[in-house]
Order: C-alpha cells, then structure tokens, then sequence
C-alpha cells in the first residue's frame, strides 16, 4: 500500500538530496568520518568530554605457530 508524503516530507527529502548532489565540495575521507576530540599516542582516545576509548595495535603474526607463552602475553597487558 503507498503512502502520499506530506509536503513537510517532500521539502525534506529535496533538500537531502540537494546536498548531496552539491559537487563544491571537498570529498570527506574515512578517517574524517570519525568523530572524536583528540587521540594520544599510547591509543587512549576521547570521544567526548567525559568519554573515553582504548584503541590496540596488533602485530601480524600466526596465532597457531605461536608458542604458549606468547600466546597468553597477547592478550596481557
């Protein structure tokens, strides 16, 4: 069953596309599609104001072939 928009809608939906149709502007990138306020080498990452975020490097290793030690201190720390 279709619905009718409403005229609210419709100047709605124009305009979004509008914007998005607009080529003026510059491409916006992954990482600037990432809000946060500010990111510190050691991956302590803030969000928002009271909000905070750990990033972790792994390093690419084969998890399999690893020995037992090793494979307890990745997840360590």
């Amino acid at each position: 069953m279709k619905k009718k928009l409403s005229r609210a809608d419709r100047k709605q939906i124009e305009a979004a596309i509008s914007r998005a149709s607009r080529t003026d502007q510059k491409g916006i990138s992954a990482q600037d599609s990432i809000p946060y306020e500010r990111m510190w080498p050691d991956g302590i990452c803030r969000v928002t104001g009271c909000y905070y975020t750990k990033t972790i490097q792994f390093q690419d290793i084969n998890y399999q072939l690893s020995q037992n030690e090793d494979k307890t201190a990745i997840f360590e720390g």
